[in-house]
Order: structure tokens, then C-alpha cells, then sequence
């Protein structure tokens, strides 16, 4: 594909996702929106910190709902599978106090898991 065509793609698809927006037609997964309206009736539209227009998207899971990440779950949960060396699987849990095991910083009330390597978890900053 030549440069000429890709850059005809792209105005051709943007245009496509304004023309789906305008016309009230609801926009698919990972598609940008500015509200949950302009996505399909299972997705809402995630609007990143600070703005900037969203993106459809499946909505945050509840404590207790199952998740295989963090970012599956609510902003103020994490996910219990990153608490268990191995898990595939887990369910949305409260972030985890200081000196409890973590695997990533959202896994922490402070924001900062200390030591998590491939192959051992680390441990949750007070």
C-alpha cells in the first residue's frame, strides 16, 4: 500500500466514524465517542483523565465481578488474580493496604508496589 493510499484510508475511516456519530448510528469497541450515547447499548464511552475525547468501551466491573486485569475494575479496585503468583483469573478486590503483596502500583492504597519482579510479587509501599 503506497502512502497516498493509506492517508486516503485514514480520512476515509475518520470520516466514516463522524458519519456514524452524526447520524445516530451507535459505534463499536474501541471506537472514539464523546458520550455513552454514541456507543453500542453494552458499551460506555471512557473518557480518559483530563479529557480528550473517549473511547467505547466495556464498562468497569464492580467489587466482587470477575476480572483477568486491574484495568478491568472500577479505578479504586484492583484485580485478585495479580495477588495470586500464577492466576489467570480473578474478581474485582479493594486495593491492598501497606505491606501487603501487590504485582503492580494500582494493586496499592499508596500507589506504589516495591519489588514485584516476572516471577515474584512485591510488596505495597505505606
Amino acid at each position: 500500500m503506497t502512502a497516498g493510499t493509506r492517508r486516503r484510508t485514514a480520512r476515509c475511516l475518520a470520516a466514516a466514524s463522524a458519519a456514524a456519530i452524526l447520524s445516530g448510528c451507535p459505534i463499536g469497541l474501541g471506537e472514539r465517542c464523546a458520550s455513552d450515547l454514541d456507543c453500542r447499548d453494552d458499551l460506555v464511552c471512557l473518557q480518559p483523565p483530563g479529557g480528550g475525547g473517549g473511547i467505547c468501551d466495556y464498562p468497569y466491573r464492580a467489587a466482587g465481578e470477575p476480572c483477568t486485569v486491574a484495568a478491568h475494575c472500577e479505578p479504586e479496585l484492583t484485580c485478585s488474580s495479580h495477588l495470586m503468583p500464577g492466576a489467570r483469573y480473578g474478581v474485582c478486590v479493594e486495593k491492598q493496604p501497606g505491606g501487603e503483596v501487590c504485582s503492580v502500583d494500582r494493586d496499592c492504597i499508596s500507589g506504589s508496589c516495591l519489588g514485584p519482579t516476572p516471577e515474584a510479587l512485591g510488596t505495597c509501599a505505606p
